[in-house]
């Protein structure tokens, strides 16, 4: 299966591409990796940004409340 590259809704194949045209794309899909990455990353630590202010939002509740809503009791 040959990887086709579209630029400005035209197909190109890399293969047929000049040797610095290959290295552009290869760097080009090296990027859009990093940027996955990045995006999964982010998603975890938004997760635990979650968990965090959840957490806070339980201690403030139980200071104001004098009961334990924690699961660690």
């Amino acid at each position: 299966m040959t990887n086709k590259i579209v630029l400005d809704d035209k197909e190109y194949i890399p293969s047929e591409m000049s040797e610095k045209a290959q290295n552009i794309v290869q760097q080009l899909n090296q990027l859009e990796e990093k940027m996955k990455d990045r995006q999964s990353m982010f998603a975890v630590l938004n997760r635990a940004k979650n968990a965090y202010i959840s957490d806070l939002k339980s201690e403030i509740l139980s200071t104001k409340s004098g009961f334990n809503f924690s699961e660690d009791f």
